[in-house]
């Protein structure tokens, strides 16, 4: 950056002159700059008309596609309605045609389940914690129960036993109710005995064989209340004992302590006697070693997309239980290996299947126009029922003597959807294109844009050649202005009435198509056959108006670049010229004032 002082000799502001001269020369830049300027916007305008006419193209393919019998015809496509889909749903897709189904459904596909004959964990006991019993799920605070109508509560805390629960009920009905844990324990032996003493017993609690049970004899029993905080009785699943009436409840089931957790291999483990290594269910090989809990052996198991089954230990009764991925009457594959993982559980013997651990799925059966079918799967397609193009989704069994009606018919609404698609996208490139043409002077007589557009004003509003009931688009509704008036050469808008439509479509659909998109058995290339080609054409990537327009202008743009640059040298040259001139002249200057100046002093002094 140089820094030039003006006229410090001369006193002249000659740095003015020098910036009023170089402007001149300036002025040469900025107009090619702005022919840049002007042609970038040139090249935004095409590649916005681009995208429209990429839109149109779209939808032009999506009808002519049809000609060649595609299974996205658009003339073609289907609907189906199911009179109950409560029962049962119904899809349609390629290949479907329009007919009447009756279909009863007698039996849903169902998943194969397998039991182990074997448990988890041992039966639940009076020093089992509420914590260990259904994967520590109880939930802490007051529970309550009445006897002959008299209510009771008492705290129940995780950390409690069994025997302690039994206890804290016990001193409940003697009047000392919601003792906490930490409370009950700041009585001796002998305390407790005597508040035990202190009345009648009017409940007898016992621990035994995996289950709980409370007993008031002959006094009547009822567990809860909706206020209640805790789950006691639903983790204990205490239920009345139908042979004592109202009197007494107990477990409804052996109740077990399933270690989710702890190492198999280990001292504390779930199953007992299980040994290290692997073995195999569907086409997934799991294995356990020291690090396996059952909990992350059966997260691996779900987990798997090639075991085929997903897993569930039930942490009250300990029973592991496989259900099958899929439906259908299939045993779930499963194969010993290092590990007897599946011989403990009960399974597997050997390398036979345990008897009777599978309880295989059923097929799906139904009826269709009185022709019995079954299926595996719940979803029938074509490949059981040979009806084409049509899938049925079953839900639920048809009520006893109730049919469900299922119609297929033409899906006019999507030919019509893409119908008046593609007349919108012809009217959003022949609109923005007159816009474009009229607001870009570089476009503003631009021959092709001008030739492609009076090319598809022509289409849409020549009659066709055609051997179908319908010759021009007016005839189908799509004309010019308001609907129902005549088409005419200045067209700048087309409407579509799709009352009209619906109508010629379903008077004659082959005849729309035929109008629209032509035939290939007589040649025809339909109303919209030359704009297909005239699109193609321009949107050609190696020689199409588009690519080749917007090369053009790249290369003006490049050829004025390298102007502008050369211009800006130039420019930048005179300057520095210019300021030497000035600058050497205010020097001269400079010093002929001085060598006058001196003159003087030598004048005056003698």
């Amino acid at each position: 950056m140089s820094i030039s002082f003006s006229g410090l000799g001369s006193g002249l502001d000659y740095s003015t002159w020098i910036e009023q001269l170089v402007a001149v020369k300036q002025q040469g830049v900025t107009k090619l700059k702005n022919k840049v300027t002007s042609l970038n916007t040139t090249t935004s305008n095409i590649s916005s008309l681009k995208s429209k006419y990429s839109s149109l193209l779209t939808s032009v393919n999506k009808l002519t596609d049809s000609k060649y019998g595609t299974s996205s015809d658009v003339f073609a496509q289907t609907k189906a309605t199911s009179s109950n889909e409560d029962v049962l749903t119904v899809a349609t897709g390629a290949g479907a045609t329009a007919q009447n189904l009756t279909i009863n459904v007698s039996k849903l596909a169902s998943n194969t389940t397998a039991q182990g004959a074997n448990v988890f964990g041992s039966l639940i006991d009076g020093s089992t914690k509420l914590s260990a019993i259904s994967d520590g799920s109880i939930d802490e605070g007051s529970f309550s129960f009445f006897v002959d109508n008299k209510k009771y509560s008492i705290n129940v805390e995780g950390s409690d036993d069994l025997d302690t629960i039994s206890k804290k009920m016990q001193l409940a009905t003697k009047g000392f109710e919601n003792l906490t844990t930490d409370e009950l324990t700041t009585y001796t032996d002998e305390d407790i005995q005597n508040m035990m003493n202190s009345s009648p017993d009017i409940l007898n609690i016992s621990v035994a064989d995996g289950k709980f049970s409370i007993d008031a004899g002959s006094k009547s029993l009822s567990l809860g209340t909706a206020q209640d905080k805790s789950n006691l009785a639903t983790i204990l699943s205490l239920r009345k004992d139908s042979t004592a009436g109202n009197n007494k409840f107990e477990s409804s089931f052996q109740i077990r302590d399933v270690k989710m957790n702890e190492k198999l291999l280990g001292a504390n483990s779930a199953l007992s006697g299980v040994t290290a290594g692997d073995f195999t269910i569907g086409n997934a090989t799991f294995t356990i070693d020291e690090n396996t809990t059952l909990g992350n052996l059966i997260s691996k198991i779900n987990s798997s997309t090639d075991s085929g089954v997903s897993a569930s230990v039930d942490s009250l009764t300990g029973e592991l239980t496989l259900t099958s991925k899929t439906t259908g009457a299939f045993n779930i594959s499963m194969e010993n290996g290092s590990s007897n993982f599946l011989e403990k559980i009960g399974l597997m013997s050997g390398d036979k299947l345990n008897e009777s651990t599978q309880t295989l799925g059923d097929n799906a059966v139904l009826t269709i126009n009185g022709k019995e079918y079954e299926s595996f799967s719940n979803t029938i397609s074509s490949e059981t029922t040979g009806l084409k193009g049509i899938t049925l989704n079953l839900n639920e069994v048809s009520e006893t003597g109730k049919n469900v009606k299922v119609k297929v018919s033409t899906d006019t609404d999507k030919t019509i959807s893409a119908i008046t698609d593609l007349v919108d996208n012809l009217n959003n490139v022949l609109t923005q294109t007159k816009s474009t043409m009229s607001s870009d002077s570089s476009l503003k007589y631009e021959f092709s844009l001008n030739t492609m557009t009076t090319g598809f004003k022509s289409a849409m509003t020549t009659a066709v050649a055609t051997d179908g009931s319908f010759k021009t688009l007016a005839d189908i509704g799509i004309t010019t202005g308001a609907i129902g008036t005549s088409v005419d050469a200045d067209i700048s808008k087309l409407v579509v009435d799709k009352d009209k439509l619906k109508e010629a479509l379903a008077q004659d659909p082959e005849a729309v198509k035929k109008l629209l998109i032509g035939s290939t058995e007589n040649g025809s290339t339909g109303a919209i056959g030359s704009i297909k080609t005239t699109l193609e054409n321009s949107l050609n990537a190696t020689d199409g108006y588009f690519v080749t327009k917007t090369d053009s202008i790249s290369s003006q743009i490049e050829q004025l670049n390298t102007q502008i640059t050369r211009k800006q040298e130039q420019v930048d040259a005179y300057k520095t010229q210019l300021t030497k001139k000035f600058q050497a002249m205010d020097s001269a200057i400079s010093s002929l004032q001085n060598q006058y100046s001196n003159f003087l002093n030598k004048t005056s002094s003698s």
